[in-house]
């Protein structure tokens, strides 16, 4: 399965424009709290989804009218994250390189 991407560009823009858009961060919670993308939602999920725990955003509740934007530190966490979203039917993309 590929995965889209975002840009950071591409996905300030969203945000600009107030495009309906959900930001799902899934760094751990103290890298959240530390910096985070203005309205994003944080899921401390990192170790889960490294560990290919099949809980993993199993219990989240996303809107479906909507893309999913995933973020991380450097876009290799995201892309697992927005691949298990993919998987349960959400429009998700992982936002390039982090």
């Amino acid at each position: 399965m590929s995965i889209p991407t975002i840009s950071m560009d591409e996905l300030r823009r969203w945000l600009a424009e107030g495009r309906p858009v959900t930001v799902l961060d899934v760094r751990h919670a103290a890298n959240h709290a530390e910096w985070s993308i203005p309205g994003s939602r944080g899921e401390d999920v990192f170790d889960a989804l490294w560990a290919n725990d099949p809980t993993a955003l199993k219990e989240i509740d996303l809107p479906t009218d909507r893309p999913v934007v995933t973020v991380c530190n450097a876009g290799k966490t995201s892309l697992l994250a927005a691949e298990r979203l993919q998987a349960r039917g959400y429009q998700a993309l992982s936002l390039a390189e982090g």
